[in-house]
């Protein structure tokens, strides 16, 4: 029950990631999943009203847990609003905006952009649960460092499937080749299962992700 508390928060917490990224001011997207984006459907005003409401409920809802000690707690938000915040997805949206500013070369900028907006978030999932069953920090450390793998794994096969880009040519991936992108995804992968085999005393729990990254990661659309 303490897990499924955090993934709830995270799940927030990435929902309001969403609505925000659909925005006018950010990428202006109209449809997301088939269905209109939620500034399409009801406003941009309610669209960043939701957000924040996502985003500021998400950290309440850890606070008020019947299930997680005050010091998991503590240690839950500290976790997820580093995920969330100006070191997190939030300098990677702004990257993400303001990408033709930066000195990196392209695949190196693409990747840091991956990190902080899409990796940052799966290793904090993947931390939260660690926290949630007590693990020390060490081993909290491992599990978010094989959950950024996923993250980045994850981005790089989802940019190479959007491509070319739905955005307008000044959007950063068109710069990126998409067999790079797929090769990246591949290395990204195999980063996280030796992370992941490390983690000796989790075993039942690392087929379970295995399997389900397996899943995510060879998937076509």
């Amino acid at each position: 029950l303490c897990a499924i508390d955090v993934a709830v928060a995270v799940e927030m917490v990435h929902t309001y990631s969403l609505v925000h990224d659909d925005l006018p001011s950010m990428d202006n997207d109209m449809m997301r999943r088939g269905k209109p984006t939620v500034h399409a459907a009801f406003g941009e005003g309610v669209g960043v009203l939701a957000g924040d409401a996502l985003l500021t409920d998400a950290f309440e809802f850890i606070a008020s847990s019947a299930y997680l000690t005050p010091g998991k707690k503590v240690r839950a938000i500290q976790e997820l609003a580093a995920a969330a915040g100006s070191r997190g997805m939030v300098e990677g949206q702004f990257l993400d905006l303001d990408w033709q500013k930066e000195r990196l070369p392209e695949m190196a900028l693409m990747e840091r952009i991956h990190l902080l907006k899409t990796g940052k978030l799966m290793g904090a999932a993947f931390a939260l649960g660690a926290i949630a069953a007590a693990a020390h920090q060490d081993v909290v450390a491992e599990w978010r460092t094989a959950g950024e793998a996923i993250g980045m794994a994850f981005q790089a096969i989802d940019d190479a499937l959007d491509s070319p880009p739905r955005a307008t040519e000044a959007n950063l991936l068109h710069c990126i080749d998409v067999q790079t992108l797929f090769a990246r995804s591949r290395e990204w992968s195999g980063v996280m299962r030796r992370k992941i085999a490390q983690l000796a005393r989790c075993e039942p729990s690392r087929e379970r992700i295995l399997a389900l990254t397996a899943a995510l990661l060879n998937r076509e659309g």
